[in-house]
């Protein structure tokens, strides 16, 4: 089922990834001060073409989007910017098709989305929780201990439960764990929790 038809966040975890059906995709950061906009043409996933667009000065979510497309075929990095898929990393909760961002002016519907910009589908998700879905990827040469005896070593790959903070416009919070079925990230919003 496409997200067009379903409003219903989808349960998420490491292994469901999309597949290279649809390519090429849009993928993006979005944060209560920048948008950040990046293109992914093969199913390696490396994405290229990373653009950053303030907030404030573009109306919507929509409209920051078309002009990032513009400008890639405007510079002709990609003959025709069409993405068949989007993923998109919001700084806000993701609950039904109304999606009201957290520390900006931006609000918009998930399907209305979907459809100005042309899109098979459309994946949104917590940026928070796209950053816990990377944990379980990083390698150990990617990772150090920042506090107790082994201070600045590296560490072994994760296997527990793991959590990611940070402060931008606002501070996001999420967690991944371990289950049957893989990693489930645990998506929150912790600089408004009492």
């Amino acid at each position: 089922m496409s997200a067009l038809s379903d409003t219903r966040p989808p349960v998420r975890n490491a292994a469901s990834a999309p597949s290279a059906a649809g390519l090429p995709w849009l993928v993006a950061d979005v944060g209560g001060t920048n948008a950040r906009f990046g293109w992914v043409r093969e199913a390696s996933g490396e994405v290229l073409h990373v653009r950053q667009r303030e907030v404030s000065q573009s109306p919507s979510l929509a409209a920051a989007a078309r002009s990032y497309l513009e400008e890639l075929s405007q510079e002709g990095l990609e003959a025709h910017p069409r993405p068949g898929r989007a993923a998109l990393a919001v700084a806000t909760a993701i609950q039904g098709d109304r999606v009201t961002m957290t520390n900006s002016p931006w609000s918009f519907s998930r399907t209305e989305l979907q459809h100005d910009l042309g899109l098979q589908e459309l994946q949104l998700l917590n940026d928070f929780e796209a950053l816990a879905l990377s944990l379980p990827k990083l390698l150990p040469s990617q990772l150090r201990a920042i506090a107790g005896p082994r201070t600045g070593e590296a560490l072994p790959r994760p296997s527990a439960t793991l959590a990611v903070i940070g402060p931008g416009t606002g501070l996001g919070v999420a967690g991944v764990v371990q289950t049957a079925s893989g990693w489930q990230a645990l998506p929150g919003e912790g600089g408004h929790a009492t």
